[in-house]
């Protein structure tokens, strides 16, 4: 059975130029606690080729993740995430330092093919520190003031 036949797309299977795309990565990276730097971007790499895939066909890039829990050592921004991105993609990821205000949400309406951005750390939104499952994640509130702003479609892998 085919990973399309699951209702399951690629990047290159759907028209994405010049739609906005909520592209949502696991980036948790070890951070040195001594100097709060991470210390292991591999998660960072493997996902540059991705959204830079995305940004190659005029896709505008929305970026949402997470890096630790609050109180714990290695919870941080994503800003050194988003510069590492950058180094790694070949193009500017901006940082963002908020997720749903009303900067956050006229960042995304205003990106233009080829540019993308990176909110947040969204585990600073006490709703993503709840366990639910995956198929319910679209039901909270920071991922539907988001989707407004953003092109619908299946999930890409």
């Amino acid at each position: 059975m085919s990973y399309k036949t699951l209702g399951f797309y690629g990047i290159e299977d759907i028209d994405l130029s010049s739609k906005k795309v909520l592209l949502r990565l696991d980036l948790n990276s070890p951070i040195d606690p001594k100097i709060k730097n991470i210390s292991d971007d591999s998660r960072i790499r493997a996902h540059a080729e991705s959204m830079k895939r995305l940004l190659e066909i005029g896709a505008c890039v929305a970026i949402i993740a997470h890096q630790g829990r609050p109180g714990d050592s290695d919870f941080t921004s994503l800003m050194e995430h988003s510069e590492r991105l950058s180094k790694y993609s070949g193009y500017s990821v901006e940082y963002v330092d908020d997720i749903i205000s009303p900067y956050a949400i006229k960042r995304i309406s205003s990106l233009r093919p080829g540019e993308a951005i990176m909110l947040k750390n969204i585990r600073f939104l006490s709703e993503e520190m709840i366990e639910v499952p995956p198929e319910e994640q679209a039901n909270r509130i920071y991922f539907r003031k988001l989707s407004k702003h953003l092109e619908t479609f299946r999930s890409i892998y």
